[in-house]
């Protein structure tokens, strides 16, 4: 079959195929994870240029992997991928031109691990008489001019049709149009008195506690869609103010955070000028963002405790997204 093949496909053609093949998957990545996973790729040595300190694996997509293995699929049967079926090219056995089949399709981004050295099998299609990579070489493929875009029966052309809108898409999704720094929000819950608690403390003073969080929002569009990400959130932080505006003491304010799987506290304690309100800044460990943190907290006068809290705070009401941030310009 090599020897009666009177052309193989380009470079030019194996690269645009590949920048094709990549949107998709950088696309539905985005679509998927957000802006904070890389996407998958099957040219080791070709990472992705936004694959550096991304705290999100693809990995955890179900959708990604779903479109992993419907290239498999259609690589393996038919030679082809959306982006080289859009090109006109197909990957095929050397010797009956026939797909290469779902072994060698799976294998085939281990063996180009020989490609990625120096990039130099990359590049080999540029010289190699039959225009192969090393993978080609070690997998018995080769990479062919297939049935050209608008050509062949009514059946070709709308798989050609779906190939190209594939593409587009993924080429829209993966190129960001417009972005921008969002809303603030305020995670905002009452910090339920402890039972036992004094009701009329030293002082004639009833004090009320909250427990609120800043958080910021940022939005990313592409193409037809905009994704909301928190951008920044801040301490959990509890406030204590008394029901009265005058005559207000001096006092110490302590707070105490929990959390499943934190062995240390987080404890923390701000004094009050006698002012009104009082408050304390609690961080929140990065590993418990998505979870729940049980926060408590007291006001102490002349040594003597004379208001306390305890309350059950859910991280993921910070990741609510707030009604002004979807109204993007």
């Amino acid at each position: 079959m090599e020897d009666g093949r009177a052309s193989y496909a380009t470079w030019g053609q194996r690269v645009l195929a590949t920048v094709l093949d990549g949107a998709v998957l950088s696309g539905v990545t985005w679509l998927a994870l957000g802006p904070d996973a890389a996407p998958p790729t099957w040219w080791p040595g070709l990472p992705p240029s936004t694959a550096v300190d991304l705290p999100l694996a693809w990995t955890s997509s179900p959708w990604v992997w779903l479109l992993l293995a419907v290239y498999v699929l259609l690589q393996g049967l038919t030679g082809q991928t959306p982006g080289r079926r859009l090109v006109g090219i197909a990957v095929v056995d050397r010797v009956t031109g026939t797909p290469a089949g779902l072994l060698r399709t799976l294998v085939r981004p281990v063996v180009h691990l020989l490609d990625a050295i120096l990039l130099v099998g990359y590049a080999r299609p540029l010289w190699d008489g039959r225009r192969r990579t090393f993978a080609d070489q070690v997998l018995g493929t080769l990479v062919v001019p297939a049935v050209p875009a608008g050509r062949g029966p009514l059946g070709g052309r709308a798989v050609t049709a779906v190939a190209t809108v594939v593409c587009v898409l993924g080429l829209g999704a993966s190129f960001t149009s417009s972005q921008a720094g969002g809303s603030a929000q305020t995670l905002r819950v009452a910090c339920a008195p402890v039972d036992g608690a004094p009701v009329t403390p030293v002082g004639g003073l009833t004090w009320s506690g909250e427990i609120t969080r800043d958080v910021t929002w940022g939005y990313e569009r592409r193409l037809f869609w905009t994704r909301h990400e928190r951008t920044d959130a801040g301490p959990l932080t509890v406030r204590w103010w008394p029901l009265a505006e005058a005559g207000t003491p001096q006092v110490t304010a302590a707070a105490t955070l929990r959390a499943p799987g934190i062995a240390d506290e987080r404890q923390a304690e701000q004094v009050g000028d006698g002012a009104g309100e009082v408050a304390v800044e609690l961080p929140v460990p990065a590993d418990v963002e998505d979870g729940t943190v049980v926060v408590t907290s007291e006001v102490v006068e002349a040594g003597q405790v004379v208001a306390a809290c305890s309350q059950v705070v859910d991280l993921d009401g910070s990741r609510d997204v707030p009604e002004d941030a979807t109204r993007v310009p």
